[in-house]
């Protein structure tokens, strides 16, 4: 079976809303790979591009080190484009007030779904999908593995239902590479000094079981999902994060721009 990581951002099969149940255990056909959560991806689409994404829950410093891969990589001379989920264009920034915003403690699971979901289909045909189309390493400090974790794992959502509904809205775009920077709830919350969001208040019990989806994740897709100790120091983590990178970089051929 092909290494995930090696292939270039790809579209997963869509048949409508919801689309073939998923069957047990790895299946193989003529045309796809059904692996992991995430699974039916088709390898038809060789687009220039890749998109890299950063999950954890909050606090694990994901966000440091997206940030400096970013950093890095633009000095470098690549072409960088640099998202936050949910976020990224106009219409995704303003579901994510109404996200985070403590005000609306209110909001029922299903709606907070469909409005994170609603955020990531703006995001994904505005920014993600042009930007991979032209030849850009997307960077996404959260991307479709946090609805996994938080809304099947911490909302207790129906599972077949948030797969397909995650699948629709990301156009089918799946990662080429995951790095996971993994924290205890009880570390990760005392790191947070600010006001907590919506989200970062929702407690411990909560916190847990997004880690634990988190972490199911990244043991049914090693390929693609990179697992970093958050309590490394950040040098160290970021040291591994620049390597996955430059490996993914350098089998996909992908050099960068001529800096003047």
């Amino acid at each position: 079976m092909k290494n995930l990581a090696d292939r270039p951002a790809q579209r997963q099969a869509s048949t409508g809303f919801f689309n073939k149940p998923r069957t047990s255990g790895p299946h193989i056909d003529q045309n796809e790979v059904d692996e992991g959560p995430h699974s039916t991806i088709f390898s038809r689409m060789n687009e220039p591009g890749l998109l890299i994404t950063f999950e954890g829950i909050d606090g694990s410093g994901k966000t440091t080190q997206a940030f400096k891969l970013r950093d890095t990589l633009r000095r470098r001379g690549y072409e960088i484009e640099f998202l936050r989920e949910p976020g990224g264009t106009g219409i995704s920034e303003k579901i994510r007030k109404i996200l985070l915003d403590r005000k609306n403690e209110a909001i029922c699971d299903r709606t907070e779904l469909l409005l994170y979901l609603a955020a990531r289909a703006e995001v994904v045909d505005k920014v993600v999908a042009p930007a991979i189309k032209s030849g850009k390493v997307v960077i996404a400090d959260r991307f479709y593995d946090s609805t996994y974790a938080y809304q099947i794992h911490g909302r207790r959502l129906p599972e077949a239902v948030v797969r397909q509904a995650n699948r629709f809205a990301a156009d089918r775009i799946t990662p080429d590479l995951t790095f996971l920077v993994d924290l205890s709830v009880k570390e990760a919350q005392a790191r947070l000094q600010r006001d907590k969001d919506r989200l970062e208040a929702a407690g411990t019990a909560f916190q847990r079981h997004v880690r634990r989806g988190f972490l199911q994740l990244a043991q049914a897709e090693p390929r693609r999902i990179k697992m970093l100790d958050g309590r490394e120091e950040v040098e160290e983590i970021f040291a591994r994060v620049l390597d996955h990178s430059e490996k993914l970089l350098q089998r996909r051929g992908m050099k960068a721009k001529s800096r003047k």
